[in-house]
């Protein structure tokens, strides 16, 4: 009866310690978990508010392109009614000689 009881305290006792191990890697686990999900809603938070920058850094480098794009067309068109002109052709290739070798 006693050997009975001493295997029982013997095998008792590693179940308890065991036991308190597994919760307690558990509960570390759980906090190491809520620690990385902190960390990654701090990064995402970070990246949204880069992505809502480059947005809108794309936003004014396309209104930019547009009003370029616009004033290029406008400066062309004159150039087209200039050459067109009388003598035109040949007062742009003297105002636009200097700037077509540095082109090349």
């Amino acid at each position: 009866m006693i050997n009975r009881i001493k295997n029982f305290i013997g095998f008792l006792i590693p179940c308890v310690i065991l036991a308190y191990l597994v919760y307690r890697t558990s509960k570390s686990s759980e906090e190491n978990k809520d620690i990385r999900v902190q960390k990654l809603r701090i990064e995402n938070k970070r990246l949204r508010n880069e992505l809502m920058d480059a947005e809108h850094e794309l936003v004014f480098l396309s209104n930019d392109y547009d009003r370029v794009y616009e004033e290029n067309q406008v400066f062309t068109s004159l150039l087209g009614m200039i050459e067109n002109e009388p003598g035109g052709s040949e007062m742009l290739k003297r105002i636009w000689g200097p700037y077509a070798d540095e082109e090349r």
